[in-house]
């Protein structure tokens, strides 16, 4: 072949080549996943984002995902084909270019100009192959539009922010911000760094102002930290030094610092290593043990945050109460505008150290603000524009903060209104859950629900914690939603609340029916639990007497408790309000039971599911239980998970326990007195007539699954702890029971430690929990109630009614200790009508006795005065249980 003709085709060769590396490029760019934008900082509000232009990451192509998002698959196809067409170009021009210098040296053999112009003539057809030239030309005009695209994005997105949000690239910038905020859709504006200035100046001359809310916040904070470290060293006074022994691994002699008379842990943290190595026999070693065992102690105490305010008078307390009564005051001197002040450092704060130097740099820096379109219109969005103007127009803030006149007895103010100071305390820390918290509520919605006043005349006995008073007004409001608060957060009181309002408010208009539906081993707990906090009647559908306590609601409204089956079977006309417990039991949309269930729902006015699982990471199950409420919800939500939330967020309310913290007790105790099914029933009857004591406290563990209701409720809570990441330990007497539960549990169990598991294999099951993936661990109660540390265990099971009260407490101890940083929550799983009822009826005099008379007393030897002899209470019991269930001798 001539060289000029080799010269055209190797040029034509390179081309095609270049182009097949690009659109290697763009195929990639396609294939890659398409992330949204991300933000390093931003102030929000409800559905406002303030963003700086600076803090916003770009995905990259996002510019070339949307230039072919109509028509990637096509594309990627034509590419791919088109790469593989070419796939042998380099090795081809590699030959030619070798050949074509031979021939031009002449050092060529025959055989290797054979090979040259074969590779000549192979790729000579190949460029004249008609199909690749198509595939070129279409290659060409993609690749036209990638550049495009690529060009648009590095010439920067901000540009199509604003300016040019009509165009697809700018419908792209939306999206990808609409995706980052998981809304459906936004919309985009900008505020200019001057007009946006005076806003700035505002909040920071707020937070420097002595008196401003915010300055003392920060001062009351500071004040904790003292308090906490006059308790820490207070508590250790009183902690023996022989307990440093407990907190750590090595040997620590404390022989010779008593002999100085040294007897407490704080002794030993007000002195150094160098200072404790002066005491005659006490060597480097051992002073460096001591020291640091407790510094353990004190490092443990220091992490327990001031919950509470307590009632014990201390110079730091006062200082702390002081600063309260003055934020207050501030609050109240604001209060015309503290909202709007609020909203204003919710927007800016999180931004303004970030973009300090970018607020005085030229050219000005704006902002932009993120939207959600609704109708065009967004209430949220104008009361920001109107903040921002208002800030324009207030230039600084008002001299409304003084000290003002006189002064208050501040130990004595408190002693008469420990609630407001309380309350004051809990805003500072932020436990008075603002709005802004409860993402994915409108702005409109949470003013309702805060404008909402709970009507508790017909509650009993019962306080509502602030986030349980906002989940039964969320109920109110919204009228059918799902409650999936973590287990221990009080789902049943917060249904109770809502549906006793709901009848209080409305029972001048007509007759309010209450209808409770749940699995028959929880209708005695239930039926319990309402008769303790509410004032209205309550019916039973189960057992003989059923069909009377339908037909007495039917006719006279107030409260019914049903099981999912009766739910399915009886004739239950136009309830009110429905409560369905345990909600997962009709995510099978096509049972039986799961459609009846739908159809009270959708004809009752007020509709409550409560499930403690977080079935939201579950979307299949989840739309389930939303079809029963909104079934346009469930028909049109994203399956995207972050997304699905957003979607769900007006039905659906789910609060862990770190979330609500502060507001928790330190121990959660729960007695669940469980209905006995039939079989388990007949196996305790047949134990009772035996006089079988043992036998009777274990036989309610001991049915087959499904007939064992214990051990059917004992699986729901085990589940729920798992979903929620949190470790079980499972208290019983029995081997027998361990043994079964261990059986039924299989993969979940970590080990089981009973009377003959030897101490270091039981530290090896302990270490082991939850490391696994297997989050249980059993536990014999007289072998694992005493002396064990399982901190990493934040959920107590007791299968049985204990006989000794010593042997509960110290059980309960192994996870309710210094150190423990979860709640801990406590199921007693007892029978309802079986010995665990007449046994903890007759325990409780006895401890009611001991409260009364050594209610400070901490040593485990006064436990015991609760303690009553095993024998006697076994003949007790069993005539009483011989007599009521008319078994004969």
């Amino acid at each position: 072949m001539d060289p000029l003709r080799m010269s055209t085709l190797r040029s034509q060769g390179t081309y095609l080549r270049e182009v097949a590396q690009r659109a290697q490029l763009l195929l990639n760019s396609l294939l890659e996943p398409h992330e949204p934008a991300r933000f390093n900082t931003h102030g929000k509000i409800s559905d406002v984002w303030v963003v700086p232009q600076t803090a916003i990451s770009w995905p990259p192509h996002l510019f070339t995902h949307e230039e072919f998002s109509k028509d990637h698959i096509e594309v990627a196809e034509i590419l791919e084909k088109f790469i593989e067409s070419t796939s042998g170009i380099v090795d081809l021009l590699h030959k030619t270019k070798i050949g074509v210098w031979s021939t031009l040296t002449r050092r060529v053999s025959s055989t290797a100009n054979q090979q040259f112009e074969s590779a000549a003539t192979e790729l000579e057809n190949l460029l004249a192959n008609p199909e690749l030239q198509v595939q070129l030309s279409r290659v060409t005009e993609y690749l036209r539009r990638y550049d495009r695209a690529e060009s648009a994005y590095k010439s920067g997105v901000h540009h199509f922010l604003v300016e040019n949000q009509d165009s697809p690239y700018g419908k792209a910038v939306r999206s990808s911000l609409a995706s980052a905020m998981q809304l459906p859709e936004v919309c985009i504006d900008n505020l200019s760094k001057e007009y946006v200035r005076p806003a700035i100046l505002l909040c920071e001359q707020l937070r420097a102002h002595p008196l401003s809310p915010w300055t003392l916040q920060r001062k009351a904070l500071q004040a904790e930290n003292k308090i906490i470290q006059c308790r820490a060293l207070a508590l250790l006074s009183s902690l023996s030094i022989d307990s440093l022994s407990q907190v750590t691994s090595e040997r620590v002699s404390v022989t010779a610092i008593k002999r100085q008379g040294i007897t407490s842990v704080a002794e030993i943290i007000s002195r150094s290593v160098e200072d404790l190595e002066q005491i005659p026999g006490v060597g480097q070693q051992t002073a460096k043990r001591v020291k640091a065992a407790a510094q353990t102690l004190y490092s443990e105490a220091l992490a327990q945050p001031l919950s509470t305010l307590g009632s014990e008078q201390s110079t730091e307390l006062e200082a702390l109460l002081n600063i309260l009564y003055h934020y207050g005051r501030s609050r109240e001197a604001l209060s015309d505008e503290l909202d709007r002040i609020d909203r204003l450092e919710w927007y800016l704060q999180p931004v303004i150290t970030h973009e300090k130097a970018l607020w005085r740099s030229i050219p000005p820096a704006y902002f932009v603000i993120y939207s959600k379109g609704s109708g065009g219109h967004n209430t949220a969005y104008l009361q920001f524009i109107d903040d921002i103007s208002w800030a324009n127009i207030a230039l600084s803030i008002p001299d409304l903060l003084s000290e003002g006149q006189g002064s208050v007895d501040i130990w004595k103010d408190y002693c008469e209104r420990p609630a407001h100071y309380q309350s004051l305390w809990s805003a500072i820390r932020g436990n008075d859950q603002t709005p802004y918290s409860q993402s994915g509520l409108s702005s409109e919605t949470l003013e309702r629900i805060r404008a909402l006043k709970l009507n508790t005349s017909l509650l009993r006995d019962v306080f509502l914690r602030g986030y349980q008073s906002f989940g039964a007004k969320f109920v109110i409001v919204q009228r059918k939603v799902i409650l999936g608060d973590e287990m221990g957060l009080g789902k049943t009181v917060q249904a109770i609340a809502a549906a006793a309002h709901v009848t209080a408010e409305k029972s001048f208009e007509n007759r309010i029916k209450i209808l409770i539906i749940v699995p028959a081993s929880l209708m005695t707990n239930w039926a319990r639990e309402w008769e303790k906090f509410c004032n209205i009647p309550v019916q039973i559908a189960h057992g003989e007497n059923k069909q009377k306590a339908v037909a007495q609601w039917n006719d006279t409204a107030g409260a019914l408790i049903v099981t999912y089956d009766g739910a399915r079977t009886m004739r239950l006309l136009g309830a009110t309000v429905v409560i369905i417990d345990e909600a997962h039991y009709i995510k099978n949309p096509e049972a039986k039971r799961s459609r009846a269930v739908s159809r009270i729902i959708a004809e009752s006015e007020y509709a409550l599911l409560l499930s403690g699982t977080p079935l939201e990471n579950r979307i299949e199950e989840f739309c389930t239980l939303v079809s029963y409420l909104d079934s346009h919800c469930a028909i049109s939500a994203p399956r995207l998970a972050s997304a699905f939330k957003a979607h769900i967020a007006h039905l659906y309310l789910r609060r862990n326990q770190g979330d609500v913290l502060d507001e928790l007790p330190e121990k959660i105790d729960h007695t669940e007195w469980v209905e006995l099914s039939a079989e388990d029933e007949h196996l305790y009857r047949q134990a009772v007539h035996e006089r079988n004591w043992m036998l009777m406290r274990r036989v309610a563990m001991l049915a087959a699954r499904p007939d064992c209701a214990k051990m059917e409720r004992l699986i729901d809570i085990v589940k729920e702890a798992e979903s929620a990441g949190k470790n079980v330990i499972i208290f019983s007497y029995f081997r027998s029971v361990l043994e079964r539960i261990e059986k039924d549990l299989g993969e979940y169990v970590a080990g089981s430690i009973t009377a003959d598991v030897p101490p270091q294999r039981r530290q090896q099951l302990i270490d082991e929990l939850g490391n696994t993936g297997r989050h249980v661990l059993l536990l014999q109660i007289v072998a694992g109630g005493v002396g064990l540390n399982i901190q990493k265990a934040s959920v107590v099971i007791f299968t049985e009614a204990q006989v000794k009260p010593t042997l509960v407490d110290q059980a309960i101890a192994r996870a309710h200790r210094m150190g423990q940083r979860d709640p801990v929550t406590v199921y007693r799983l007892f029978g309802a009508d079986t010995v665990d009822e007449r046994l903890t009826a007759l325990l409780e005099h006895k401890r009611a006795v001991f409260d009364n008379y050594a209610r400070d007393a901490e040593a485990a030897e006064v436990f015991d005065a609760v303690d009553v002899s095993e024998g006697e209470l076994a003949r007790n019991i069993i005539e009483l249980e011989h007599d009521r269930l008319q078994i004969d001798n």
